[in-house]
């Protein structure tokens, strides 16, 4: 353990497992987390392991909704506020999709003051800078995902395109990342190099050729769109928008080799 500054408050101790979620640390309630015992003594939320089983009080960072529910619920699952990340709309609309994301709302094809940005259900969009119409659900654009017609993101589709699966790990957790790519070593390289900063380890799994790239484009658009294989994660990194939970592998494959 070791003693931290958690947000405006005295300097408190916290288990080191806490550091890779920065937004659990923000989002503790500690003014309800004030009661709390372990063998019979005394202790804050903190000096607990993040991953514990103990309920403890949360309260959103958006929108103030306030819940109890597990550590490793939080951190493991990666569950958040039911409201922001699970699509439901508080009756004051503070957290529509208006109010959190407008630059989503400029692209949504309903009325933006009616639904969450995170919402799983597919909405109809249209790209402001190209036009272009796609299906996607909200929580795909709060991902960071686009239009996949002018964001190609540096990728060549009319050169032979790779598609990768590469293993994040990290203290806690175990996730995949797949994308696309004209030149596998050197966004392996640079995936790496960024990663090792949050000191979390990366490695390749597989690697999968495909001479004609528009094929590839076409396959991660498709895996994009699998909302249920997604891994949600605190890390604000590059290629955070590509991850994929670990036991998702075989599924992921499966749709990869779909396109070869």
């Amino acid at each position: 353990m070791k003693e931290a500054d958690v947000g405006n408050e005295e300097s408190l101790t916290i288990h080191p497992s806490w550091k890779a979620y920065p937004k659990l640390i923000e989002e503790l309630d500690l003014s309800k987390n004030n009661k709390i015992s372990h063998y019979g003594e005394p202790i804050n939320a903190f000096e607990l392991i993040v991953t514990t089983k103990k309920k403890l009080d949360w309260k959103c960072s958006v929108c103030n909704n306030e819940w109890r529910t597990t550590g490793a619920s939080r951190s493991k699952n990666g569950k958040g506020c039911s409201y922001c990340n699970g699509g439901r709309l508080h009756s004051d609309g503070r957290n529509s999709m208006a109010n959190t994301h407008p630059e989503l709302a400029k692209e949504y094809q309903g009325d933006a003051t009616k639904i969450t940005a995170g919402t799983h259900t597919p909405l109809d969009w249209k790209c402001s800078v190209c036009e272009h119409e796609w299906e996607v659900p909200g929580h795909n654009r709060k991902q960071g995902d686009g239009c996949r017609v002018c964001s190609v993101g540096g990728f060549d589709p009319s050169l032979v395109g790779y598609v990768y699966i590469l293993h994040y790990k990290d203290e806690i957790n175990d996730w995949l990342k797949c994308g696309i790519t004209n030149f596998p070593k050197k966004r392996y390289k640079r995936l790496s190099n960024v990663a090792k900063r949050d000191n979390i380890e990366v490695s390749q799994i597989d690697l999968f050729k495909f001479d004609d790239g528009y094929n590839a484009s076409n396959c991660e658009a498709e895996l994009l769109e699998q909302g249920n294989l997604r891994f949600s994660s605190t890390y604000d990194i590059e290629g955070k928008t590509e991850f994929f939970r670990f036991d998702t592998l075989e599924d992921v494959k499966k749709i990869i080799e779909k396109w070869l």
